[in-house]
């Protein structure tokens, strides 16, 4: 057994608690690419369609208003189009 892993593991866990941002990402991440749209075409869309809700709150919507998230897709993805 190498100390170096179990360490290396330990931080990454810890990190993963403390770091909200991550948790944020991942969310939105997972519900992106549930709907067929991978993350960073989603960004870019929400970027050209001028769409201006931050990571948390997209956070939210993925987890608390699936319906909301599913609203705001289509509009990412008409923008990346034009």
């Amino acid at each position: 057994m190498h100390a170096g892993n179990s360490s290396r593991h330990t931080n990454s866990l810890l990190c993963r608690r403390k770091c909200p941002e991550v948790v944020t990402i991942a969310r939105i991440n997972a519900a992106a690419r549930q709907r067929g749209l991978p993350s960073s075409q989603f960004a870019s869309g929400l970027r050209k369609a001028g769409i201006g809700l931050n990571c948390k709150m997209l956070a939210h919507l993925a987890v608390e208003d699936p319906q909301a998230f599913d609203a705001v897709l289509p509009k990412a993805q008409g923008a990346l189009e034009n």
